[in-house]
Order: C-alpha cells, then structure tokens, then sequence
C-alpha cells in the first residue's frame, strides 16, 4: 500500500515534539507564514509575497513625542 516511504517513517511521525516548536508550529499555520530558520522563512516570504505573515499583527504602535 505505501510503498515508497523511508525507512524509520514511522518513528518519524510518532516522536514527539517540543512545545517551543509547537508554539512555532501553530503560530505559522494561523498566519500562513513560512515555517524555518530566519534566512529560509524571509527568502521564502519574499518569493511568494508573504511579507507580511511575519511582521506582527496589528497596528504599529504609535511612536512618542509626535503630535
């Protein structure tokens, strides 16, 4: 039936994972946002117009001393 899995497929999808990269993990599935080292997810951001997956939601906040 699954024929061309690798080796040790199993083992894969069943260790568990840490919840720092869970945290990672759903943050980049609720904002659609490229998941991996910083120079990977900026370039991929780039390439597919994601830019904005990985500034913060919201309004910027309001700088001080302006009127």
């Amino acid at each position: 039936m699954f024929r061309n899995l690798p080796s040790g497929w199993d083992a894969l999808v069943h260790r568990s994972i840490d919840s720092a990269y869970l945290v990672r993990l759903k943050n980049s599935m609720k904002r659609g946002a490229p998941l991996g080292d910083s120079d990977w997810k900026l370039m991929t951001a780039l390439k597919m117009n994601l830019e904005s997956t990985l500034r913060p939601r919201g309004r910027p906040k309001k700088g001080t001393g302006h009127l």
